[in-house]
């Protein structure tokens, strides 16, 4: 009975082979914190390109260059060690899992680029065996990239113990020094849940068009051939997906991934090229062009994340318990937040976001599809909007803050003239207690011719005087504070 990977082995051999699983991520921690704290794990590394724009080539460096906005590391032998990699880049791994027979596999390079935009991408270099079927390597390639796939399994022999190895917690680990706040996918896991694949095949004998069709289709879409594509994504001409450079060779991007299906035979004119230069050439540069695409597209996505939790936040009810005073710094410091994440979307689109990368032609037509389909320009419309949503956050707050100033001044205001009040009727209860008293003394001096005779006869002037001065005087002096008083503490209640 004929099997799967029988009937579907074709007669072309992979000469030449480029997998790579791309884990974007978001992160809080400064970049440095990844090699200053741990020096013995990663290295700074710079790659050279080729016919790319100088300003260009440079973005991703090691170098102090003005217009650099990221820089490359490469995980060293310690850190493979310290992770649980096997020590050596040529060590092989047995990969069992998914719907296929195992197979062998090397992890050789580990890489992590950080970007200023606090994005980065964790890059694992895959090698397969040669003569490795080509729809073998798609396979694999397509259940590599599951990472929250826990049946999944990577082992190796050192020093003849078997050691088990899992992507999704190796990434963890490596990433951990750098607070990671997203991978974009599956949030609620706080972990990363599925890769990017970047794939190139050398063939040693052409294919047809009805082969590369649902090749490039697979491996671009990182799908198995249990999917079966229509027509119109399989066909690789007129694909807004597709572009073929040359005769025997084409490239393709998704979301998914990036592809690119290159071989020889019928075109003599070029196989010593592609032979020899192709690969690394599509390794650095063409690999380059892609990562800074991606870091466009990932970083815009951050970006957007962060906008909408700006406007969630600015739009949120105010604690009314809190001062006056508090509440206005409130505004403050969210109008200051707003506007530092204005600033930073600005910078990256004035550094990150550019047209023309190059004068080669086939460069900048690479370069082009992977923004017509990584959705570039779309996104950038919608965070140009989302720009116009915070400025008038930012107004809005200012707003909130003016008005809350001028009630502050109001109460303050009102403040000074409820003292100025308080001031000005304790000098009139003062000035009239001083007048009692001074009525009071004077009445006493009359009230001494009385004191040899008695009390004065009722009726008589004495008798009023008397009256006045001891009896209704005080009373109505009394009666006065009381009323001011009590008229004090109430007033006193409702400030």
């Amino acid at each position: 009975m004929t099997t799967r990977w029988e009937w579907q082995w074709i007669m072309a051999h992979v000469m030449k082979q480029l997998s790579r699983l791309i884990i974007p991520f978001a992160y809080e921690a400064a970049e440095e914190t990844l090699a200053l704290g741990h020096s013995k794990w990663w290295e700074p590394k710079d790659l050279h390109m080729n016919r790319l724009f100088t300003h260009i080539e440079k973005l991703v460096s090691t170098e102090s260059y003005p217009f650099v906005i990221g820089k490359r590391y490469h995980l060293t032998k310690e850190g493979r060690q310290t992770h649980g990699l096997p020590p050596g880049t040529n060590h092989q791994l047995t990969f069992a899992g998914g719907f296929m027979p195992d197979i062998r596999l090397t992890i050789n390079q580990v890489e992590c680029t950080l970007f200023e935009s606090n994005v980065g991408f964790l890059t694992l270099d895959i090698h397969y065996p040669k003569q490795t079927d080509i729809r073998r390597l798609i396979e694999a390639n397509h259940q590599l990239k599951k990472l929250y796939n826990s049946k999944m399994r990577l082992t190796y022999l050192l020093k003849g113990k078997q050691v088990e190895l899992h992507l999704r917690e190796l990434t963890q680990q490596l990433l951990a020094p750098l607070k990671v706040t997203t991978f974009f996918e599956a949030s609620h896991l706080n972990a990363p849940f599925q890769a990017l694949v970047f794939q190139s095949y050398l063939l040693d004998e052409p294919l047809s068009e009805e082969e590369v069709g649902p090749l490039l289709f697979w491996m671009r879409r990182t799908y198995t051939d249990s999917y079966s594509p229509n027509k119109q994504d399989e066909h690789p001409h007129g694909n807004p997906e597709v572009l073929q450079l040359y005769a025997n060779s084409y490239w393709g991007i998704s979301l998914e991934g990036c592809a690119n299906l290159a071989f020889i035979g019928n075109h003599p004119q070029n196989e010593k090229y592609f032979k020899m230069n192709y690969l690394p050439h599509v390794k650095s540069t063409y690999f380059y062009l892609y990562l800074l695409s991606l870091h466009q597209r990932y970083a815009l996505l951050h970006f957007s994340m962060l906008a909408s939790e700006s406007l969630l936040s600015g739009t949120g009810t105010t604690d009314h318990n809190l001062s006056l005073h508090q509440r206005m710094e409130q505004y403050l410091q969210d109008a200051r937040l707003i506007t530092e994440l204005k600033e930073k979307i600005i910078l990256f689109k004035l550094r990150s976001v550019f047209k023309q990368v190059s004068n080669t032609s086939h460069h900048t037509a690479v370069y082009n599809l992977f923004q017509t389909n990584l959705h570039i320009d779309q996104l950038l419309g919608e965070l140009h909007f989302e720009l116009d949503s915070l400025s008038q956050m930012v107004q809005l707050k200012e707003q909130k803050r003016s008005q809350l100033q001028e009630e502050a001044a109001k109460q303050e205001k009102e403040r000074e003239e409820d003292l100025k009040t308080r001031f000005n009727t304790w000098v009139v209860v003062l000035s009239f207690a001083f007048v009692l008293v001074s009525t009071i003394a004077d009445g006493l001096s009359i009230f001494e011719k009385f004191a040899g005779s008695g009390l004065p006869t009722v009726g008589s002037a004495e008798f009023v005087w008397f009256c006045l001065l001891f009896l209704l005087i005080p009373a109505t002096a009394l009666g006065f504070v009381a009323w001011f008083l009590v008229r004090l503490m109430k007033k006193s209640k409702r400030t």
